[in-house]
């Protein structure tokens, strides 16, 4: 499966996979965190010239009023007495830290840790935007304006390093990369494509501003970390990837501690790789030699500065940590860090805090920032490894390590979703709410034979299809912890082992049945009669594939129980009644809404005939008409048209229009009738099967199929008599919801998957 997909509904933490609303004590927790960032951030401007000493005294308060947000939510996790006492063990190393290294920050992150209990880190990357985010703005801006200094340094090749009103350019690239992960990790598994744009455009803007090539190196790295989470496909895919992460990160700190002790000029590869980081590692050699040995840390007092800074600097936090903190701090930090990393080796699992987390240990080997809490505020998460009563909160956009029991759902489609479709849309709807109660769901879009029209290499064929799979729907609002996942055949090896899986269209029937039990009990979501992708014969022994057969309408129950002799579960398509409701706009007696589709069944071409006949009865009739294809030439000047409607827009061409207008020869619901209904349109439509799931004589106007004549004087009837139209669509909608209620079908559909 795509690693993306997986990532997904695993990273919400224990219980339902999704951003739950927050707690009082997470909001007081986060409202903390944001406070401190912000402090933090406005530490490291040129402000602090203006306000002088002022700025001192408001970061005290700040702090102080953090201190204390910390201690109630300490107060209201009612730790258990075994808490109580590591964590005042931690804080007691801690403060002695502080006390002789005068460096806070480690003191800083074991409140952030002991309180972090059950805090995810989606709402920590949030925290993180509110509060370095209005910071970052502000100081740019002001800098650009020449209200605060902007320090230009002339570095090596004649670069010029803009610090945009921070005290160092590398702060101002700090901030930039710290709002760059947090963006990624609020959004990640949205759309990839575009937070890989984001960092890469991120990166260019660091290197070309600030002139750190770390920071934009790192950001690079970031773009390819989030480029293979999407193309891994298969538990045992991600299982090798997040262990050669956390090997990475394992030889990096050995590396980091290795060259602070034995670095040696003389030795090539030695020498080759300091000039690579711009002489990191000989900085920590040289400060190691000189340092005295210390259990509880060293004020930067206690040796000279070494390569030309003002002040103690170590461009390496691991090593930072232990020359400041000093040897036991150092002990516990690291034990602290290697039990959230196994934590990550053990779950096996590729998501947003993973990315976090590795990015951070990345960005720790390279600068001295990197293990502060405002930096990587990952590492609280290990409240949750020691104090939880629940799993760790691996949250967001990706996967998290959820209870053997979860209930892992398995969509198969027939292939990507690029544009607007009432069968794909149902599956989509149904996703979300199985999300919403908690299970994984894992969509595959089988993209065996997409994009064969046109010859294409296979491997850039399959690369194509990956990224558009990745992408789309992008016309559907897709809950972000729902599983998107890239196949090439429906086959055991291509798909995850679950609870369920589902056949959504004829063409996925056959293959789905033939899957193992390993991938869950089968069920075969019927939406039509889909003759024009195979015969009849074909759909029909679909029917009887010994699957759960489910139907959208009556009328395909009847048929489906006929052709097997097994009642199937109707579950009729219900609309949302949060999104298609009458919207505030003037209806225009005149107007009338139509779905425009090239297929023949869709009966289009006697539509358009029965507009022509009505718009010479009424020659100020306007059609809204809306569909995925480019608009056709041949649309006369009062069509007005718009391709690939969003569900705001569709409202928004349901709620103006007087009347709703069908042609349809032959479908199985006619979702976007109903859709209509829901918004005050009366409907006129012909009478194909499908209709009678949600209307009917007494509160449509129906007429024969392929009798255009008739359908037109149905439509001039009411667009002459706009009481009679307000009255057939007042009844119409009654009936509509009645018929597609979504609590019905959601009732239904969790009883179908044991929810």
């Amino acid at each position: 499966m795509s690693l993306f997909a997986e990532k997904r509904a695993r990273s919400q933490a224990t219980a339902p996979c999704s951003f739950e609303s927050p707690s009082k004590e997470t909001m007081l927790y986060c409202t903390a965190f944001s406070v401190y960032t912000f402090v933090v951030t406005l530490g490291y401007t040129n402000f602090q010239t203006i306000f002088g000493p002022n700025l001192s005294i408001f970061t005290l308060v700040c702090q102080m009023w953090v201190l204390a947000c910390l201690a109630v939510k300490f107060f209201l996790d009612k730790n258990k007495s075994v808490n109580l006492v590591l964590s005042l063990i931690l804080i007691v190393v801690a403060f002695l830290s502080w006390h002789f290294s005068g460096e806070s920050w480690l003191l800083w992150l074991v409140f952030f840790v002991i309180c972090g209990n059950g805090i995810q880190c989606k709402k920590l990357a949030y925290a993180s935007i509110f509060g370095v985010v209005p910071v970052f703005l502000v100081t740019v801006i002001s800098a650009s304006l020449g209200f605060i200094h902007n320090e230009i340094i002339y570095g090596a090749n004649g670069i010029v390093r803009y610090s945009m009103g921070f005290l160092h350019p590398n702060s101002f690239s700090r901030f930039l990369f710290v709002i760059c992960v947090a963006f990624v990790v609020i959004r990640f598994g949205k759309n990839s494509l575009l937070d890989i744009a984001f960092m890469l455009i991120v990166a260019l803007f660091s290197f070309l501003i600030a002139g750190s090539r770390t920071t934009a190196l790192l950001l690079i790295v970031g773009a390819v970390l989030l480029f293979v989470f999407y193309c891994v496909k298969g538990e045992s895919s991600e299982r090798i990837i997040v262990k050669g992460l956390s090997v990475a990160v394992i030889l990096e700190i050995i590396a980091s501690f290795y060259f602070m002790v034995f670095f040696n000029e003389n030795n090539r590869i030695h020498f080759f790789l300091n000039m690579i980081l711009s002489d990191r590692l000989k900085l920590s050699h040289e400060y190691f030699k000189i340092r005295p040995f210390s259990f509880w840390g060293l004020d930067s007092s206690a040796y000279p500065m070494i390569g030309g800074y003002e002040s103690f600097t170590v461009d390496n936090a691991f090593c930072h940590l232990y020359l400041r903190q000093g040897l036991l701090p150092s002990i516990f930090f690291m034990i602290g860090f290697f039990l959230l990393l196994f934590k990550i080796m053990d779950e096996e699992r590729l998501n947003a805090f993973v990315f976090g987390f590795i990015m951070m240990a990345f960005y720790s080997f390279s600068e001295s920032v990197g293990l502060m809490v405002e930096c990587n505020y990952f590492l609280i998460t290990l409240g949750s490894v020691l104090f939880s009563r629940r799993k760790m909160q691996s949250d967001i956009k990706g996967k998290n390590a959820l209870p053997n029991t979860i209930n892992h759902i398995v969509f198969v489609l027939p292939h990507f979703a690029k544009m607007p479709a009432g069968g794909y849309k149902m599956v989509f709807l149904y996703a979300n709410h199985l999300a919403s109660r908690g299970c994984k769901i894992t969509i595959c879009f089988d993209c065996k034979n997409a994009l064969k029209k046109v010859w294409i290499p296979e491997l850039v064929r399959k690369f194509i299809c990956r990224f558009l799979v990745l992408y789309y729907p992008d016309w559907y609002d897709l809950r972000s912890d729902i599983n998107k996942s890239c196949i090439f055949g429906i086959k055991d090896e291509n798909l995850p082992d679950a609870n369920h899986v589902v056949a959504t269209a004829v063409e996925t029937a056959t293959p789905v049945a033939e899957l193992s039990s390993r991938k869950g009990l089968k069920h075969y979501l019927i939406q039509d009669y889909e003759t024009w992708v195979m015969s009849e014969d074909e759909v029909r022994r679909t029917y009887s594939l010994g699957m759960s057969n489910i139907v959208v309408s009556d009328w395909l129950a009847e048929l489906v129980q006929e052709a097997t002799g097994v009642k199937p579960t109707l579950i009729k398509n219900p609309v949302d009644e949060s999104i298609f409701y009458p919207d505030e706009v003037d209806r225009q007696n005149h107007e009338i809404a139509a779905l425009y589709h090239v297929q023949e069944r869709k009966g289009f071409s006697d539509l358009f005939q029965a507009l022509e006949s009505a718009k010479k009865d009424v020659p100020d009739l306007i059609v809204n008409v809306f569909g995925t294809p480019d608009r056709p030439e041949w649309f006369p000047s009062w069509f007005r048209y718009t391709q690939n409607a969003t569900p705001e827009q569709l409202r928004g061409i349901y709620s103006r229009s007087a009347i709703f207008a069908c042609a349809t020869r032959s479908e199985g619901f006619g979702l976007t009738l109903a859709e209509s209904m829901f918004c005050g349109c009366a409907l006129v439509s012909t009478s194909f099967k499908g209709v009678y799931e949600y209307a009917n004589t007494s509160c449509a106007l129906l007429s024969p199929v392929r009798c255009p004549a008739s359908l037109a004087d149905n439509l001039i009837m009411l667009l002459k008599d706009p009481e009679e139209a307000r009255r057939i669509a007042n009844l119409g909608k009654i009936h509509a919801r009645r018929e597609c209620s979504m609590a019905q079908a959601f009732k239904s559909l969790e009883e179908e998957f044991d929810v």
